[in-house]
């Protein structure tokens, strides 16, 4: 199945309403409309029924169209070409049924008590050296992250700073007292190059309060998905564990009864069917944990060529915004030469 996404518009409620064409493998098109919150469902719903997978992060809300249309692209193209979520109840049947999937807090939603959108999180520990170092990969990726967004956060608000104090700055350059022809013509000049700095600056602000800071979050989402998935698979080995335990219980409980004369057949029978069941929960958890760091050690490779993708195409916008901005800036300083 191929999705097309067109149109972008807010609703009345101030969601985003999202047009979109799907052209199946067979059948005709199906065009239909869904919202940004229908997509953060449908990541809801693979993050809790596929919890071995690593699902795509879909788009946060985000006031610029033309990021917010390339990442519900790219998002659904990621879902629709995956081997287990193409297949999936919840994307087969999400241009044909409103969802009604559980509504859990999105991982990067804000707070009422956080100042900011990136927090630290304290790494979780793992056996197996593999995951162990993925653990740590993944991480890392956070961390980095989250510094990164708390950096764009406050070169922001110092741009707004910035951009204030030029407006007050050229308004009195404007509003100078009597002087000289030649003087106030030199004011004016000052004061547009003030003015036309400033408005450099209210571009490189807004791109850093908007397009930057959702393609961090983006970035945070995919790490916490990744990290949900060796979650899983450490509490799969836990699980595991808990089960060979169990079972060498149940060993020694049967050695005991050996070394007795006056047990009865009945307790025997007991002990062993429990044995037997034992067994069977051990191997279920043993396939369980076999299958789910199988599938993990594929998706987290996956996974990093998707995030490899996303930091060349976060990286190659924002250093065309910051060409964009040096240009403003000579632009202004030319206007007093």
């Amino acid at each position: 199945m191929i999705f097309q996404v067109g149109e972008l518009k807010t609703g009345m409620d101030g969601d985003v309403l999202i047009s979109i064409t799907l052209t199946p493998k067979e059948g005709p098109q199906i065009q239909f409309q869904r919202t940004l919150s229908d997509l953060d469902r449908l990541y809801q719903y693979l993050v809790r029924s596929y919890p071995e997978y690593i699902a795509p992060p879909s788009p946060p809300k985000s006031s610029d169209y033309d990021f917010l249309l390339e990442s519900v692209q790219l998002f659904l193209d990621r879902v629709s070409s995956h081997p287990i979520f193409s297949e999936s109840k919840g994307i087969i049947d999400f241009p044909t049924n409103e969802f009604q999937f559980l509504l859990p807090p999105s991982p990067i939603q804000r707070n009422p008590s956080q100042k900011s959108l990136f927090s630290f999180e304290k790494p979780a520990q793992d056996t197996d050296v593999y995951f162990e170092e993925s653990k740590r990969e993944m991480q890392t990726v956070a961390t980095y992250i989250t510094s990164i967004g708390r950096i764009n956060e406050r070169l922001a608000i110092a741009g707004r700073d910035i951009c204030k104090t030029n407006q007050e700055l050229g308004q009195r350059l404007l509003n100078w007292g009597p002087a000289s022809p030649g003087f106030v013509r030199i004011l004016k000049k000052m004061a547009k190059a003030c003015y036309v700095e400033e408005e450099a600056l209210f571009h490189q602000v807004h791109y850093r309060a908007t397009t930057l800071t959702d393609q961090l979050l983006m970035l945070l989402r995919g790490a916490e998905s990744s990290q949900s998935a060796l979650d899983h698979r450490s509490f799969c080995l836990e699980s595991y564990d808990q089960a060979c335990k169990h079972t060498m219980k149940k060993l020694q409980q049967m050695d005991r009864m050996r070394g007795s004369s006056s047990i009865k057949q009945e307790k025997v029978d007991l002990a062993l069917e429990e044995l037997t069941q034992s067994k069977r929960v051990e191997q279920e958890a043993k396939e369980q944990f076999k299958k789910a760091s199988d599938v993990t050690r594929l998706e987290l490779e996956r996974y990093r060529q998707e995030k490899s993708h996303d930091l060349e195409r976060m990286m190659d916008q924002y250093v065309k915004s910051q060409i964009a901005f040096c240009k403003e800036l000579q632009s202004s300083v030319s206007l007093l030469l």
